[in-house]
């Protein structure tokens, strides 16, 4: 067994304090939280919007769910089947086939509501 200042991905004693390592480890800490399809769908919506996935700039689906399932119960069926209803409803565009998804420029506002309403604070 590990001690506990021993940081769980680079076995290494007290971790750089940057802000992608605080992020990264705080978010280890939420795993083991059950998320709502609401939350799950709004988690998605929040990455593609940051890393700035708007009509022309993609990412691929595979790549979605794996962020996701770093941050949610693994459940890759359940995160690809609720990016399947953000396509349905306009939120994202799935291109090339659907293995690529981006963000719908034209809900940019009812993307934002969405994010207001659903996001809250629980995984900023």
């Amino acid at each position: 067994m590990s001690s506990p200042d021993v940081c769980c991905c680079r076995k290494i004693r007290d971790p750089p304090a940057d802000t992608a390592s605080i992020e990264h480890h705080e978010m280890i800490g939420m795993a083991k939280k059950k998320f709502t399809d609401r939350q799950v769908k709004a988690y998605v919506l929040y990455k593609l919007k940051r890393k700035g996935c708007w009509s022309g700039k993609y990412k691929p689906v595979d790549s979605v769910v794996s962020w996701t399932e770093s941050v949610i119960k693994r459940n890759g069926k359940r995160i690809r089947s609720l990016i399947e209803e953000l396509v349905k409803d306009r939120y994202i565009k799935s291109m090339k086939g659907g293995d690529t998804i981006s963000l719908n420029r034209k809900g940019k506002g009812k993307i934002n509501r969405y994010l207001e309403k659903h996001l809250k604070n629980d995984f900023r």
